[in-house]
């Protein structure tokens, strides 16, 4: 939220305006995908797992749940995906809805959506 509205501010100043219209709130959502890349791609690496099988299931669930517009029912599958299911959670990286998951910050599914490497 804070880079969200950081750049917002950012892009208000630069154009010389108060007012946030949707266009300038269009593109500081560009621009925070952007300027958070690192924070992104950690999350994306790391929050995942600590081992290259949990960080795989990891990243699976993360497109699972980012291709969604509802929460997902939680994956129990293989134990490589409740190790990176649990881990996620800690992480606040994604919330318990019930049965279901979904992310805590709409940016992160965005990021993952739109820019997640492909493996």
């Amino acid at each position: 939220m804070r880079l969200v509205c950081s750049e917002v501010a950012g892009l208000a100043n630069a154009r010389r305006t108060l007012l946030a219209t949707p266009t300038l709130v269009r593109d500081a959502l560009v621009a925070a995908l952007e300027r958070g890349e690192p924070y992104f791609r950690n999350l994306w690496d790391e929050a995942t797992g600590a081992d290259a099988e949990t960080v795989a299931a990891g990243q699976r669930i993360l497109r699972e749940v980012a291709a969604t517009t509802s929460p997902m029912p939680v994956p129990t599958d293989a134990l490589a995906a409740a190790r990176a299911l649990e881990r996620l959670l800690r992480h606040d990286v994604l919330e318990r809805v019930t049965d279901s998951v979904q992310f805590q910050v709409p940016l992160v599914q965005r990021w993952v959506r739109e820019r997640a490497p492909v493996a």
